[in-house]
């Protein structure tokens, strides 16, 4: 368990080391006890002791919900059930559930999520490969809190996605967007949708500006200095940039943290937890080697000490 924690920043994959605790406990005390009825009393106290404990410490971080005949309602449209495409989905999850939904012989890849795909790195032969599979048939796929129909202006929110798309020399038709609504299992919500599936078409576009090319050089200088000076708080390090609406950022799934750059300034915070934003200062700051970092992570939301 020292091991694990001292070379991992995400506890919960080991816990399986920590399920051995409970025999390893009751076995030494079974050899340390004589015989007779101690073995069985102490093991009844162990058994008491982790249900006082599950019960007192239940955060409600994860709700119980009803049996029902679906697991999941979701209403995808005709053209994605009859017509196979490949989508690119942009979150942090793959959301790759709605596979079970959509035409079988569709594919999809998470471009901007845990492990972001650059252009000309680690996969993107693979994902050239389906979009040559593939022509004319591309298609991207965010989650949204509400139907764009007919509530958002996709003038004015698309072009901060084909941001991203323009790394691979796509971007979104705004004629071709289609909602996907996704309910709760029926009990709780159902028929009442409580997110949403925006899903555009991919077509070809305008490839990344020379401004592009020089900014992303100047922030991987910076990012890689952040990242050097903080090796435990943002690894693994160098990973692709996600470019939305201005922010450029990364993602560190050893540590659950996200570095990103706004409006001439460096934060970082949370992923899972977030978003607390850490300010530590301009790019400019960074990159006279004035940037001063506290290789500390953020308060938690339940946390009384939100200073930061």
């Amino acid at each position: 368990t020292v091991l694990w924690l001292a070379t991992s920043g995400n506890g919960r994959y080991g816990l399986p080391i920590l399920l051995l605790a409970g025999p390893v406990l009751y076995w030494t005390i079974l050899r340390s006890m004589p015989g007779g009825r101690w073995p069985l009393l102490t093991a009844a106290a162990i058994l008491l002791a982790q249900n006082a404990h599950a019960w007192n410490t239940w955060n409600g971080a994860w709700e119980t919900l009803p049996w029902s005949e679906k697991w999941v309602e979701i209403s995808v449209p005709r053209q994605l059930r009859e017509q196979p495409y490949l989508y690119f989905t942009t979150e942090l999850q793959t959301d790759s559930f709605v596979a079970a939904f959509v035409h079988p012989k569709s594919a999809f890849v998470n471009l901007f999520g845990q492990y972001p795909i650059p252009p000309a790195g680690p996969g993107s032969d693979r994902v050239r490969r389906l979009i040559a599979q593939h022509t004319g048939r591309l298609r991207m796929m965010v989650r949204l809190t509400r139907p764009a129909s007919g509530q958002m202006d996709l003038k004015k929110y698309l072009p901060g996605l084909d941001e991203s798309f323009s790394s691979w020399g796509l971007r979104t038709d705004e004629s071709d967007c289609i909602d996907i609504p996704v309910s709760l299992p029926s009990g709780m919500q159902a028929g009442n949708p409580d997110h949403f599936f925006l899903s555009c078409a991919l077509v070809p576009g305008t490839r990344v500006s020379d401004a592009y090319v020089r900014t992303e050089r100047r922030l991987a200088a910076v990012f890689g200095r952040i990242e050097n000076a903080c090796p435990l708080l943002f690894s693994p390090p160098g990973w692709h940039f996600d470019r939305k609406g201005g922010m450029w950022s990364r993602k560190y799934m050893n540590s659950d943290m996200m570095l990103y750059s706004a409006k001439g300034r460096m934060f970082y915070s949370q992923i899972e937890y977030g978003l607390h934003d850490v300010n530590i200062g301009s790019v400019e700051d960074w990159e006279a080697g004035r940037g001063n970092l506290r290789c500390e992570r953020p308060p938690a939301p339940w946390s009384a000490n939100t200073d930061s």
